[in-house]
């Protein structure tokens, strides 16, 4: 009887030294976890700059090649007016 109380103290021992390394892993996997969303969403923002980066240099480009082509067509007007 007291081998057994001896085995069961053992287990329980056992058994509290394995839940107490199974919660200190689940808050470093939590901890990490945590990390990686810091690390996604700061990418997103990024990814949202540069996209926001991207379409403003598409409108100025489209807006520069809008008035190069504006100044051709008054460029040519006035050589037609010169004749």
């Amino acid at each position: 009887m007291s081998a057994e109380l001896n085995d069961l103290r053992m287990s329980s021992a056992r058994l509290d030294s394995e839940a107490k390394d199974a919660t200190i892993t689940l808050d470093a996997y939590k901890d990490r976890v945590s990390e990686l969303q810091k690390d996604m969403d700061e990418q997103k923002t990024h990814i949202d700059a540069l996209r926001t980066a991207q379409g403003r240099e598409k409108e100025e480009e489209k807006e520069r090649r809008k008035q190069e082509m504006l100044s051709e067509m008054m460029s040519k007007m006035d050589m037609v007016r010169a004749i």
